[in-house]
């Protein structure tokens, strides 16, 4: 024993910095030379380290990685030990200037490399000084850890039409995001993918994650998040909260209804430079009931005719012997159906007339079978005795949208706005005695989530778009959209569906599976930031 501890001291002062010689022979180890590291490039799970030397072009070295836990001197001696038991090193390199790359490393992981010089036969070289640098593989952006950090609670009673969150936080993290997801979306999601989806950066790369439902809902907010933050120079506390233990007020917060159904509620949490702690929580399910309806609600539905003017928003067009700004009156026949009580309806029959466009687009995206009686519908919303129409997407499949929306004024010309969920028309209820009643535009106004900041402008149209997700460029306009105000009248017409179509359960499906984050960098189309109650 106190012959093997004698020869550790002598391989840890060769291996030292003051480079003291060990009594090892006259040959190639007796070389003095300097070795030279440089990082040159860190991933998640792997780093490339450069290592040079300005030695014999007959020096070998070894090099090895390990968590930077330890001295230098301290995994040497460990390595050398092993190669004493086993009498060979293998893994020897000889060339002066190489590239390695170490990988099956740990995330977030500080790691140091090293190189000495060696021989085959275990013999250390006298006049040459080890050499390590250090390292932190990057914070995989994929992998997410759920917690019971915080808890999110949707209480009771609604008021002036607005859910109400309250939030708590054991740890009280510096910054933090709440959102909802429909249970229907979360099932159908592990449906597909039952063992998780993973992410790959490449089509053939390796993968970086398997995720769930919630951890990919979460992903794609976060990365949403920190595009405005990098790209837009918004600051990250416009899209985080902080939590208030002193004040247990400030933690309840305010939110548009929503319908009835199934929902989670998620929490997760940002640092200050934007980065996201990769924590988050998950409520129990929530069950929003669906009231019973009152008179008021039920007096909207029933059969309609909806009448405007039309407005041609193109170019000059002989074939059609229209021109930009020309006016048609165009009449609509349509259905207002029970959706959801007290909340929404179903508004069918809109561009659905006699040699409207809409036929295609409802046949391609919809599989609707016009010819049975089925017709497209949109959301509309009963709001304190009210009709409110509101900008809304009914197909997206994350390249395409096809929805109903509003247009403004942009410049000269007259453009859809395409902002999900931002109320653009609403009509009075029919007066008693009379027939009909009119729907007028509203004020668009710059976003914070219920759309009621600054005026931006008056929505003057509406009618369905076909339009690019990631551009917000119109690709299709299938007919002309119709001016405010429109004459809403009664009508002993409408359009029903006569087939097993279920057009109530299919667009409720749609409008809960799907709840967009526009990606344009616009202050009114960033993510939710919520009103605080």
């Amino acid at each position: 024993m106190k012959k093997l501890l004698f020869l550790a001291s002598i391989i840890v002062a060769a291996l030292s910095v003051s480079c003291e010689k060990a009594p090892q022979g006259d040959d190639i180890t007796n070389s003095s030379f300097a070795f030279s590291l440089r990082v040159s490039e860190v991933g998640v799970d792997y780093a490339k380290i450069n290592v040079k030397h300005d030695g014999p072009d007959e020096v070998t070295w070894y090099g090895f990685v390990a968590e930077d836990k330890k001295s230098t001197n301290d995994l040497i001696m460990e390595k050398y030990t092993e190669f004493l038991a086993a009498g060979t090193v293998k893994g020897l390199k000889s060339v002066k200037n190489r590239t390695i790359t170490v990988d099956g490393l740990e995330a977030g992981t500080k790691y140091k490399y090293i190189v000495f010089a060696i021989t085959e036969d275990v013999k250390l070289y006298n006049n040459v000084e080890s050499k390590s640098v250090t390292f932190t593989t990057n914070v995989n952006p994929y992998v997410l850890t759920q917690t019971d950090e915080w808890q999110i609670t949707r209480l009771p009673n609604r008021e002036d039409n607005m859910e109400v969150i309250s939030i708590e936080s054991k740890n009280e993290s510096p910054l933090f995001v709440w959102d909802y997801v429909s249970k229907e979306w979360v099932d159908s999601f592990n449906e597909a993918y039952p063992n998780g989806f993973d992410i790959q950066e490449e089509e053939d790369g390796p993968v970086l994650a398997t995720v769930d439902a919630f951890q990919m809902y979460i992903i794609q907010q976060i990365a949403t998040i920190q595009y405005y933050v990098a790209y837009a120079g918004d600051p990250i506390t416009d899209y985080t909260y902080v939590y208030d233990a002193a004040n247990p007020q400030n933690n309840v917060y305010m939110m548009p209804r929503i319908s009835s159904g199934e929902y989670y509620f998620l929490a997760f949490g940002f640092n200050h430079d934007a980065s996201h702690t990769q924590t988050y929580s998950v409520s129990d399910v929530v069950v929003v009931e669906e009231e019973a309806s009152t008179p008021e609600y039920e007096a909207w539905i029933g059969n309609y005719t909806f009448s405007g003017k039309g407005f041609w928003i193109f170019e000059d067009n002989a074939e059609v012997n229209m021109k930009y700004g020309d006016e048609k009156d165009i009449t609509y026949n349509v259905t207002v159906e029970q959706l959801d009580n007290n909340f929404m309806y179903l508004i069918k029959g809109w561009e659905c007339g006699e040699g409207e466009l809409i036929t295609d687009v409802e046949t391609e995206f919809f599989e609707l079978d016009k010819a049975a009686g089925d017709y497209l519908g949109f959301i509309g919303y009963y709001n304190n005795g009210k009709l409110e129409v509101r900008e809304s997407s009914l197909f997206n499949d994350g390249t395409y949208v096809f929805g109903m929306c509003g247009y403004a004024q942009d410049g000269e010309n007259m453009s859809p706005v395409m902002l999900d969920g931002s109320a653009m028309a609403e009509a009075l209820p029919i007066a008693s005695g009379a027939t009909s009643t009119q729907l007028t535009g509203l004020d668009l106004r710059e976003f914070d989530h219920v759309y009621n900041g600054q005026k931006l402008a008056t929505y003057s149209m509406m009618g369905y778009v076909y339009y690019e997700y990631a551009s917000y460029t119109p690709v299709a306009i299938p007919n002309m959209p119709m001016q405010f105000p429109i004459t809403i009248a009664k009508s002993d017409k409408g359009y029903k569906a006569q087939s097993s179509f279920t057009a109530k359960q299919e667009v409720m499906k749609k409008m809960k599976s799907s709840r967009p984050v526009s990606p344009k960098a616009d202050k009114k189309n960033k993510p939710a930031k919520r009103t605080r109650r």
